[in-house]
């Protein structure tokens, strides 16, 4: 009774529906959902102790791949950052989570997630309203490709932007603060943007 739950996401593999949500006395939590929608397995926490989340998660699936991002703020970490938490079982069982690229110097919120497989990419703005990505090809266990994709001078409308992955293919599309749509995009897993 004590505890409050917020920012819900879901999310469907065709076979079973993928809920995590913001508990404030948990952290992140996740359930999944059999097809007929009546079986539903325990609440699995993901968020680590010591750590807090920040805002909604997001979810992305792609096959038996389950992925699970959010915002989290952490114990001598002097910013908030991004925190991915993959399932290779149909959300069974999830792994430790692990920092989704590398803190920037200037925060994060607004997070976006995508995947196709093993290819899994989240986006981000800062506070100085650059979009910014990390990408994985392992399926999440780490995250070697983090880039602005926003153009120097050209901040987004904050949270005006979305990111799509179709195999090695990695699309970004953002508002501009001067109400234009703008992409870019990466055919190789995120190694090059163009």
């Amino acid at each position: 009774p004590e505890s409050v739950s917020w920012g819900s996401a879901t999310a469907s593999d065709g076979n079973a529906t993928f809920v995590a949500f913001s508990e404030s006395e948990a952290g992140i939590l996740f359930q999944r959902i059999g097809a007929a929608g009546t079986e539903f397995s325990s609440q699995l926490k993901l968020q680590m102790p010591g750590t807090a989340s920040i805002g909604a998660p997001a979810i992305a699936t792609s096959g038996d791949r389950v992925y699970v991002a959010w915002l989290q703020a952490a114990y001598g970490m002097n910013e908030d950052h991004v925190v991915l938490a993959a399932s290779h079982d149909g959300g069974r069982t999830f792994s430790t989570p692990v920092l989704a690229g590398r803190p920037t110097g200037h925060g994060a919120w607004d997070l976006s997630i995508d995947a196709d497989g093993e290819n899994v990419f989240v986006a981000w703005s800062d506070d100085r309203d650059r979009l910014w990505t990390a990408g994985s090809r392992d399926a999440g266990r780490t995250f070697p490709c983090q880039a602005v994709i926003t153009a120097p001078g050209m901040p987004t409308m904050a949270g005006s932007y979305d990111i799509a992955v179709d195999g090695p293919r990695v699309h970004w599309v953002w508002l501009g603060d001067d109400f234009d749509a703008y992409t870019r995009r990466s055919v190789d897993g995120g190694r090059t943007i163009g």
